[in-house]
């Protein structure tokens, strides 16, 4: 019965760290195939690009905050990006990040706020994960 409790328990603990709001960061064997989305000051006609708006750190976290524009013609409902932060001496963070819809010949400004990655960030990318029709 002690064991059963403690098992719950740990779950439950998993569950509640799982679901505590902040993206959780992908291990090395977790990261799959993305394509990098293009960063551009003006939109490109037929794909997808990004403006930076601003990449603060915080004892906190990161907060990113990023214009996606959608060149295309074809309206996306859901779009899967990967948040890629980088560090001093190669270190390399990736979070999945789920920004919703995007509307062709649109953009619409994205506000991630991150847990700490575990060193300095200067700088940030993103893939593709997937954009669904």
């Amino acid at each position: 019965m002690r064991h059963l409790a403690l098992a719950l328990a740990g779950l439950a603990l998993g569950f509640g760290l799982a679901c505590g709001g902040l993206p959780v960061y992908e291990t090395p064997d977790e990261r799959g195939p993305g394509s990098p989305v293009l960063r551009a000051n003006q939109p490109h006609t037929g794909e997808l690009t990004w403006r930076p708006a601003t990449l603060r750190q915080t004892p906190d976290g990161v907060f990113f905050e990023f214009t996606l524009v959608n060149g295309s013609r074809r309206t996306y409902y859901s779009v899967m990006l990967r948040i890629v932060l980088r560090g001093p001496d190669h270190a390399l963070a990736t979070v999945r990040y789920p920004a919703g819809g995007l509307a062709a010949g649109t953009s619409r400004r994205v506000r991630a706020q991150l847990a700490p990655p575990g060193f300095a960030v200067e700088g940030a990318d993103l893939e593709l994960i997937y954009a669904q029709e």
